[in-house]
């Protein structure tokens, strides 16, 4: 729940910016620094929170919320090894990729990143049209919410830039896919011409309702292909062949901590 935990603390960071009391501001500001000290995608909080000032011409707590950004951000990565030294390798195309297959995971089918890809890559191009369009006038709130999983994918992408790309679709990462889903249905909805706003409310209620209903097939197929890939795994630690990550299990630690739980005789296989 670590990530549910943070998006719930950027989200009312962003709702209480919005009000002009000092003391929202300082709450506001209070949920940003928790939401940085639960997970490093917190710190987006900041910079969002920031452009909305900005667009609102609000210069006292612009620079307010300038002063305490950079004191908070050098006092949070002070001592700390340099994290953008190991990929500086990174390489810019398979960034983006992973970053499309990361907000577009809730659409992935027996591991397939084809539909991932497809689906993320639309919310990028929403993105550039609520943008260019300048939506964030109108609501500000979800358009920052879009960007907060956009921009968690692109730090994800750059973090995990060593691993297989299958690790964009991982479980746990499909939170920030559904969150970008459903803000962009919501920003489609604001964004269509008022007489045309019920009908497309109701085409994508259907849309919305068959995807629910399909899941059973998109997931369902899922359940056999784990097993038996666990199973095909741990018969090659117990039978002491070569062991290779396979999805959903990729840390090659797993069989050092199978081979203790049977020692310990915590697991019996």
């Amino acid at each position: 729940p670590i990530y549910q935990v943070t998006t719930t603390l950027v989200c009312a960071s962003l709702i209480l910016v919005r009000k002009n009391s000092l003391m929202h501001q300082f709450f506001s500001m209070a949920c940003a620094v928790m939401a940085a000290m639960t997970c490093g995608n917190g710190l987006l909080a900041f910079p969002l929170a920031i452009l909305f000032l900005v667009i609102q011409k609000n210069r006292k707590l612009v620079a307010g919320w300038m002063i305490l950004s950079a004191i908070f951000i050098l006092s949070y990565f002070y001592g700390s090894p340099a994290v953008f030294a190991n990929n500086s390798s990174s390489s810019l195309l398979k960034i983006m990729i992973f970053s499309c297959c990361f907000t577009g995971s809730a659409f992935q089918y027996l591991y397939g990143l084809y539909l991932p890809f497809i689906a993320g890559a639309l919310l990028w191009i929403l993105f550039g049209v609520l943008t260019a369009t300048k939506y964030y006038r109108e609501n500000y709130f979800i358009y920052a919410v879009l960007m907060f999983v956009l921009l968690s994918s692109l730090i994800t992408a750059y973090f995990r830039s060593d691993q297989v790309l299958l690790e964009s679709i991982s479980n746990r990462y499909q939170f920030f896919s559904v969150l970008g889903i459903c803000t962009a249905v919501i920003a489609m909805a604001e964004s269509v011409f008022i007489l045309r706003r019920q009908k497309f409310i109701r085409y994508a209620f259907i849309c919305c309702l068959a995807y629910h209903m399909l899941s059973g097939i998109f997931f369902f197929p899922e359940v056999p292909v784990r097993k038996q890939k666990l199973e095909n795994l741990m018969a090659d630690i117990l039978n002491n062949r070569p062991f290779v990550p396979v999805v959903p299990v990729s840390n090659t630690g797993s069989e050092v901590i199978v081979k203790e739980s049977i020692r310990k005789k915590i697991y019996f296989p």
